[in-house]
This record gives structure tokens, sequence and C-alpha cells, in this order.
């Protein structure tokens, strides 16, 4: 029987390289290709079974069924530089496909459950699980959770941290610039293929560290912002309705490393 490398819960055949975890026969399989060509000119679209995804260096063409994603760009790509960040639309998709949902968020490990933590544009999401893998604790993804009911998929095996992190934490090898911005790669170690979701933390900028809980409809807001494919959304017990009901926090903390440490002292507390 033929093994796979996989993350968010799918299986990929072709070049991915070894960032991703041996996945389960029992997710589903997607055929990865890559070749060099124009990818100017295109136009995006999502339709039942095909989609056109522009990359911010490059094209992702998928088909649904047989599960295909060919990707087209300028020069070749390393595996690595496929897994991550390239992968992540083009897994958002398929994903959405077999009715799951899926986040542009990381998650840790806590009391044997995986917490999401999800934040707007460099609003120190990254910096924050590289934070906690440094000190120790498993972290499940970086930057694209994906559920199917109440259980959580684990992602490829690193976290890529802007300039300015690396040099705080001081962690994570030069990549280059890829996917528009220089990424210093933290490695990470391995986690289980699948758990149980334990609940939602957003993080946001405010003057000091605090923690607030969110009532059930606010947390459903909050997921919705975060969601990585704006079609419709799976309102069930299955779907948003059966993560909302989870507990859920917003952690505001300054934007400055000075409040770090306090900051992911306020986060470990509220997955307690």
């Amino acid at each position: 029987m033929t093994s796979h490398q996989g993350a968010y819960g799918l299986r990929f055949a072709g070049p991915v390289g070894d960032l991703l975890i041996e996945a389960p026969e029992s997710w589903p399989l997607v055929s990865i290709s890559q070749q060099v060509g124009a990818v100017n000119g295109r136009t995006e679209e999502f339709a039942e079974d095909e989609a056109e995804l522009a990359l911010v260096d490059g094209w992702a063409s998928l088909v649904r069924q047989p599960a295909v994603v060919d990707f087209t760009f300028q020069r070749t790509m390393t595996e690595g530089e496929i897994a991550h960040p390239f992968l992540t639309r083009a897994a958002a998709a398929h994903t959405y496909w077999l009715r799951r949902e899926s986040f542009h968020a990381g998650a840790f490990i806590a009391n044997g459950k995986a917490w999401a933590v999800a934040a707007d544009r460099e609003g120190g999401k990254s910096s924050t699980l590289a934070g906690l893998a440094l000190a120790g604790l498993p972290v499940l993804v970086d930057d694209l959770v994906v559920t199917r009911d109440t259980t959580m998929f684990a992602g490829p095996r690193s976290i890529d941290l802007r300039e300015g992190a690396a040099r705080f934490l001081e962690a994570g090898e030069s990549m280059g610039v890829h996917g528009g911005r220089a990424r210093f790669r933290l490695r990470l170690e391995p986690v289980p293929a699948e758990i149980e979701v334990g609940g939602w933390i957003f993080l946001e900028w405010g003057d000091a560290v605090e923690a607030v809980v969110l009532e059930p409809f606010d947390r459903l807001q909050h997921l919705m912002a975060h969601r990585m494919v704006k079609g419709p959304a799976q309102l069930a017990p299955e779907g948003l309705l059966g993560l909302a009901v989870l507990p859920g926090y917003v952690l505001r903390r300054p934007k400055s490393f000075a409040s770090f440490e306090e900051s992911l002292a306020a986060l470990l507390a509220v997955a307690a």
C-alpha cells in the first residue's frame, strides 16, 4: 500500500517534500503538479467542479474530481515552497468541496485538544505560535485550520516568520522572498494527524493584555470573518454552528514584543 504525505486532512501525490506528515489512508487523495509558464492575464473563478486561483507568485488550476491541483509558476518551485505557502489556497478549496470548513488561522495543542489562533494580517499569529513551539508546546498548524465537524487536522511542520519576529525569537532559517515577503522558517515537531477542537482564540492589538470571553453569536461572527473560502457556510451542528458553541476568546495585547511573554501566558491560561 502506497503511503502519501499530507496536511489539512488531505493526502497529496506529487512534489510536496518533507514538511508534511504521513497521512492516514482515510484522507482524500489530491494529485499535485507544477509547470513553468505565463501567469498573467488569467481570471479567477470558483465553480462547483473546478477553480482557477491567483497566487502571489503563480496560479493554481483545480479540478474537484478526480482531485487535482496544477500549479503554474514563472520558475520551478522547490517542494518546500509548494508545501508552504502555495498549497494553502488550493487545499482550502478542496476542503470546501468536501463540505469542510477552513480558516486563516493556526493552532496549538493544550490538554489534549487543538486551540485555534486567528488574527488579521500582521496580527502576530505566526510569531505567537512560534513562541509556543519554542516553549515546548505542540503546534498543530500555522496558516490554515481545517475542520471536519469538531475535528482539526495537522498542517505542514513549519512556521514561516517575518524578519522582525525571527530576529526577536532568534529562530527560523532564511528562505528568501516567497509569497510576496521574506520568510524565516521554523521547523515543528511531529503531532497527531487529527485532534478534537478545544476552542478559538482571536488575537487583536490593544493597550494592555486581556482575554475577553466571546458569546456564541460573537464567536460565529469571528469565525465567519476568518473563513478561507467565502462561499455559502455550512450552518449546521456539524459545521460552523458546531464550532461556534466551543469556547472562544479575544486576546488583546500591545503591539510590542515587550508584552510577548505576558501575552503567551494569557493565551495558555484560557486554554487551560
